[in-house]
């Protein structure tokens, strides 16, 4: 059985990194957002320094969160997930990208409030485990993308062939 062979439809709509148009990727406004407007939600992860799951899609902090002024502060070189812990990744605002750059354009075209943004800000970071004991997600299929993590130091563990 894989994971599609759980839905009726041919035709699914997915929550890609949630409804990422209108709220940040892969935050839990995103994800709570997509509630009802959609068949599943899909996620993916990238391992912390703790080799925790944590909720992000790219490998670097750079495009979804405020690593640059943080890294200063807390004293670290790298702007890569596996380099910071998960006290670390939880310090980072993931949500105030999104008011700068309007991604899909949808503050500009008020199909998203500036406002409501704003009253969401912080927002930090999930793990994997947060997201799937979320009361409200629990409701909804999730779809993990488990990003690439061969030849990084904390890959040691796996198998050759996994």
């Amino acid at each position: 059985m894989t994971f599609f062979d759980n839905f009726s439809s041919h035709q699914l709509i997915a929550a890609h990194r949630g409804f990422r148009a209108c709220f940040p990727e892969n935050t839990l406004s995103a994800f709570l957002g997509s509630l009802n407007r959609c068949h599943f939600i899909e996620l993916d992860i990238q391992l912390s320094k703790d080799n925790v799951p944590v909720v992000i899609h790219d490998e670097t902090l750079n495009r979804t969160s405020d690593c640059k002024q943080k890294k200063k502060e807390l004293d670290l070189d790298s702007t890569r997930v596996s380099d910071w812990t998960v006290p670390q990744l939880k310090t980072l605002d993931m949500g105030s990208w999104f008011l700068q750059r309007d991604p899909f354009k949808t503050l500009a075209e008020k199909t998203s409030s500036i406002e409501q943004i704003s009253s969401l800000l912080p927002q930090r970071i999930m793990t994997l485990e947060e997201v799937l004991h979320h009361p409200r997600l629990k409701k909804i299929p999730v779809n993990v993308e488990i990003k690439d993590h061969s030849g990084t130091p904390r890959t040691s563990w796996l198998q050759p062939g996994f």
